[in-house]
């Protein structure tokens, strides 16, 4: 879903007027995220061949240890892009670089699709494949929902402000969780 003209002119007129500056903290220029893996997070891995396109079926997952207690919380997201037999091609995958009393399985899952649109070059057609529910619902929902009373309505800005700024066709399929 290419969102260019909507994320162009804002709701109240420019992307300045909306906020722009803070919509761009985590996105970095097209000739950065055009390579291997765009960087913003601090701790990302990526492996495989990084001449492969994150563009196709993208398989997206998010995870985390939630103890009681908010301070000893970690999660992480990962994408894969994977072969006709099943075989990785190209995956990456990291730490969410947030306090650890916001770290939650539901941003990770969401940091994953972020990461991935970063990551995509202009113009890509990607196919998101996750197992959360909330990532699907959400961005079927769109930029203009009501992700603003959203304890995730930063990154779901930064999700459709990339998709818009690179142009891209994104469509988010629901897999099933935990299947082997």
């Amino acid at each position: 879903i290419v969102r260019s003209e909507a994320l162009r002119t804002g709701e109240g007129g420019t992307l300045h007027d909306e906020g722009i500056d803070e919509w761009c903290r985590a996105l970095w220029p097209e000739p950065v995220t055009r390579g291997p893996l765009a960087a913003p997070f601090p701790n990302d891995i990526a492996y495989g061949d990084p001449s492969v396109d994150w563009e196709g079926d993208i398989y997206l997952d998010g995870s985390g240890f939630e103890p009681q207690l908010p301070s000893l919380r970690k999660c992480g997201w990962a994408m894969v892009k994977v072969d006709g037999e099943g075989g990785m091609l190209r995956a990456a995958g990291g730490a969410l670089p947030f306090p650890q009393w916001a770290q939650t399985v539901p941003r990770s899952e969401l940091c994953a699709l972020l990461r991935l649109v970063q990551a995509a070059h202009r113009g890509a057609v990607i196919n998101a494949r996750s197992d959360c529910k909330a990532v699907v619902i959400g961005f079927a929902a769109g930029p203009r929902s009501a992700h603003s009373g959203n304890a995730l309505a930063g990154l779901w800005r930064e999700v459709f402000f990339s998709i818009g700024f690179k142009q891209l066709t994104v469509t988010v399929t629901k897999v099933k969780a935990h299947t082997s």
